[in-house]
């Protein structure tokens, strides 16, 4: 009679480790919204200053990424960084804001990870979170890279320039 009792007190113990097995293998697949609620203290928001409207939201850390995410005053998204830690690093910073409280500077940091090659990048931003210049530094540095490095934000392809290098010589071309 204890064999059976025994064996009964194992097996639903056993029961029990497979159901909870199961219930972390579902909340992995999806969150649930008790781990939605207990991440959002990790959740960072910065405001316009006057209307209060979002000028950035910056989400937890949710499998080492991370996403920062702009808006302009009205709400419309202008830009977004996605961060990641692990074997390979992508990591923003904010450096400075507007008095508005829009975003002035982002130092954005990547790492392709096990190289001696890394870079980081100066974003600058308009008083409406809008992208406008981008000046990237690749190590180990060369004369190449550091001379041909900005780009300027085209608004009608939404999308990074490369800010030409005017060559000076003595004679126009061709003469």
């Amino acid at each position: 009679m204890r064999i059976v009792i025994a064996l009964f007190a194992l097996a639903s113990l056993f029961a029990c480790k497979t159901q909870t097995a199961a219930q972390a293998a579902s909340v992995d697949a999806a969150p649930q919204p008790e781990a939605i609620r207990t991440q959002v203290p990790d959740t960072i928001f910065y405001y316009y200053k006057g209307n209060n409207a979002l000028s950035v939201y910056i989400t937890p850390w949710v499998d080492n990424k991370r996403m920062v995410v702009l808006f302009d005053p009205f709400g419309k998204e202008t830009y977004r960084f996605e961060n990641v830690q692990g074997h390979m690093s992508e990591v923003s910073k904010i450096t400075s804001f507007h008095p508005n409280g829009a975003v002035a500077a982002i130092n954005h940091y990547s790492n392709p990870g096990a190289s001696i090659n890394w870079a980081d990048a100066d974003y600058t931003f308009g008083i409406n979170n809008e992208p406008e210049w981008m000046v990237v530094h690749e190590h180990p540095e060369t004369l190449e890279n550091s001379m041909n490095n900005s780009f300027y934000w085209d608004k009608k392809t939404n999308s990074w320039k490369r800010q030409e290098v005017a060559i000076e010589t003595i004679t126009p071309e061709g003469r």
